[in-house]
């Protein structure tokens, strides 16, 4: 054999093709041997010949014979430990040195099949079963002389090429026999041998096919739902390794909701369980999902952060009573997402009406649990300026330096005009729901927030009308529990006394002081100190206890306010529940239509018309009261007197009618252009009639019967 590497290395190009069939069949003959040194002379006489680069592609030559004797040597549970260690390094290096010759020559046999992998990959991992210690995490030194005498180096080294070379649409091809032998050997409990390897795997594949091992990963996972919570734990921890590694290299791309989807559907799975009570493990799996969509969504910029939360969101049901469960969990998730996105302009929080119909019907849910969660997404998301913890606790603040007030520009506006209004309807409407003290904090501070963040001459009147109406429902409201009275009372002077400062209005100021101060002394069951150990509430509460909204009026007034003046003089509004009663919502939003109709501006060259109906609010509340069957049934009755007028109406009965219709027009209205150019004159033959045709002859009466 020595011979025969020698010639091997002395022959050139052109005769190397006739000799190497000969030296690959003998290179078999020895691998069939029981010898342990002629299989490690065979493994190195082959590395040999994969080194050599040949010039013309051999397409009739087959590796499978040599991947099938390397992936068994791999195995070697020889006695004497010494030569089981040389066996299993000549296997390693065997199936080395097949890696470079076939992918070093396009056209030769590929090792990219199913078959060769199943054999290569279980090799590899058995050799690598004795890893370093998990903390140890820096990559090991392939060349050096030390390293190259142990399995489990020549084994990753090995790993790590493959990846490398992987050409595209392969990682399943790879990958799949890797996952079964990590689940046959039950290597996910613990995780830390499959975490290294993904590691590994993640920091040697391509860039732009990391997404794809995350893709296979989570199909495993999803593969996995009926085995263990413990095993399924692991693999997720496996998942958000991966995934970190990904997207800290910028290699999200696209695939961002793909990852996210995959991600849902196990939070899915997890609600769609049949189960008694929750076991603890399933939970632990449920929040290591959460916490892995997190940790996730933190990598990623924030115009993705803010796509994966509306993903999130308009996954969220609201109709089936049977998914509470899943509402409840993808709240969770979105809260958990929410954490880490920074809101810049408030109007990116909702990128369409759908999300604030989703989070507006968490807010509106029955349950409890589901409402906090969509108030804590509200906290992350209308935080701009780090309030959020100052105003946590229900607390009346008279002077608060720490607290940063933000000048609403005309963007947040626009947010509060479209939006806003309909998130302070239904902060009030949730108090109308079953309550606790955690609910009425959480109300207080979506309020306080958005108070901070949007008040301006142009809000205050609505942030001060929701602010009475809870004052009216804690005094209308007799089946309320004392607490839950006393906490709703003692919110209404804290939120009032932050607007004051949020305004910067110093009579506003002076009057929640008085209030304070008289609630202090007569009745201190309405501050925030005594609401929370109050027993009971007195059944009549002195007026000068409570927010006066002529008072307030007044002192709008008074700084020049005169359109919040003239608005919060009047009586409050009724409060809407859109979750609820949208169309009843569009129906009592028409009364504050403003009709512009015709505006000469636009139009210079038309008089101004006015409508040929009076235009009310009750026309529009007769328009949505009338049935659509009756407006059918008035639309084709006008249809059939129009068809009959013209089948039994003479041409001159026609005529007239139209000059009917051309003489209701407004005096001054010119006639179009068009018509005038093309007005056709009527019909003066200069011929006498027995001088015309019969096609000259006019038969109107006749053709219009």
């Amino acid at each position: 054999m020595e011979a025969m590497d020698q010639l091997l290395a002395s022959c050139h190009n052109r005769a190397l093709n006739l000799y190497l069939e000969s030296f690959l069949l003998t290179i078999e003959d020895l691998l069939q041997s029981d010898n342990p040194d002629l299989k490690i002379l065979a493994s190195q006489s082959f590395n040999r010949f994969a080194n050599i680069e040949e010039d013309v592609p051999q397409y009739h030559r087959r590796y499978k014979f040599f991947v099938e004797s390397f992936s068994q040597i791999c195995h070697s549970s020889h006695n004497n430990p010494d030569v089981r260690t040389r066996l299993r390094l000549a296997g390693l290096k065997g199936i080395q040195g097949v890696i470079r010759k076939t992918c070093s020559e396009e056209l030769a046999d590929s090792i990219w099949i199913e078959d060769r992998m199943n054999l290569i990959m279980p090799s590899l991992l058995f050799n690598m079963q004795d890893v370093r210690p998990l903390g140890d995490r820096r990559t090991p030194d392939f060349d050096s002389e030390s390293q190259q005498n142990d399995p489990s180096t020549i084994a990753e080294s090995c790993l790590c090429e493959i990846f490398k070379r992987t050409p595209f649409n392969c990682e399943e091809i790879l990958l799949k026999p890797l996952l079964a032998h990590l689940d046959n050997h039950s290597l996910w409990t613990p995780s830390d041998f499959a975490m290294y390897i993904f590691e590994r795997i993640m920091c040697t594949v391509p860039v732009h096919l990391t997404y794809r091992v995350i893709a296979i990963l989570m199909g495993h996972l999803e593969a996995s739902r009926k085995k263990p919570a413990q095993i399924r734990i692991e693999i997720n921890n496996v998942l958000t390794r991966a995934i970190s590694i990904a997207t800290g290299d910028g290699a999200g791309g696209p695939s961002v909701l793909m990852i996210v989807d995959g991600l849902l559907k196990q939070l899915q799975n997890f609600t769609s369980a049949k189960f008694k009570s929750v076991p603890e493990e399933d939970i632990a799996f449920k929040d290591g999902i959460i916490t892995t969509l997190a940790s996730f969504s933190k990598a990623c910029p924030d115009f993705q952060k803010t796509d994966i939360l509306t993903f999130i969101v308009e996954r969220i049901p609201v109709e089936k009573e049977n998914d509470k469960g899943l509402q409840r969990v993808l709240l969770e998730a979105v809260a958990k997402v929410a954490e880490h996105y920074k809101t810049v302009q408030l109007h990116s929080i909702f990128k369409n009406d759908l999300v604030a119909e989703k989070l507006t019907y968490g807010l509106l849910s029955p349950d409890i649990a589901t409402r906090l969660l969509a108030h804590q997404v509200l906290h992350s998301l209308l935080d701009r300026h780090g309030n959020v913890d100052r105003v946590k606790k229900v607390s009346l603040i008279l002077e608060d330096p720490s607290l940063n007030f933000a000048s609403p520009g005309r963007s947040d506006i626009m947010f509060f005009r479209k939006y806003g209004k309909e998130l302070l309807e239904t902060c009030y409407s949730s108090m109308t729901l079953e309550l606790n003290m955690k609910c009425i904090e959480f109300v207080y501070t979506t309020f306080a927030l958005m108070i901070l963040e949007i008040s301006c001459e142009e809000t205050a009147v609505d942030f001060v009308h929701c602010i009475i109406s809870f004052q009216d429902l804690a005094i209308s409201t007799t089946d309320m529990d004392a607490k839950m009275q006393s906490m709703i009372h003692s919110i209404t002077i804290c939120l009032l006394s932050l607007l004051s400062l949020s305004l910067k209005i110093e009579k506003l100021k002076t009057y929640t002081r008085e209030v304070a101060a008289i609630r202090n002394r007569l009745c201190p069951e309405l501050l925030p100190l005594a609401a929370s150990t109050l027993k009971s509430v007195p059944e009549n509460i002195p007026t000068e206890c409570l927010l006066s909204r002529q008072e307030i009026a007044g002192i709008f007034k008074l700084i020049g306010w005169e359109s919040a003046h003239m608005q919060l003089a009047d009586a409050a509004p009724p409060v809407r529940n859109f979750g609820k009663d949208p169309i009843g919502a569009a129906a009592a939003d028409l009364g504050g239509v403003i009709l512009d109709i015709e505006s000469p501006s636009a139009s210079p060259q038309t008089v101004k018309r006015s409508p040929s109906t009076d235009i009310s609010f009750k026309t529009f509340k007769n328009i949505l009261s009338e049935s659509i069957e009756s407006r059918r049934d008035a639309k084709r009755e006008r249809w059939n007197e129009m068809a009959a007028f013209y089948r039994t109406a003479t041409f001159a009965e026609m005529m007239e009618r139209q000059e009917s219709v051309r003489q209701k027009r407004t005096p001054g209205v010119p006639i179009f252009e068009f018509e005038q150019k093309h007005r056709l004159e009527p019909f003066e033959p200069s011929l006498s009639p027995e001088q015309l045709g019969s096609y000259a002859i006019k038969f109107p009466e006749l053709l219009m019967s």
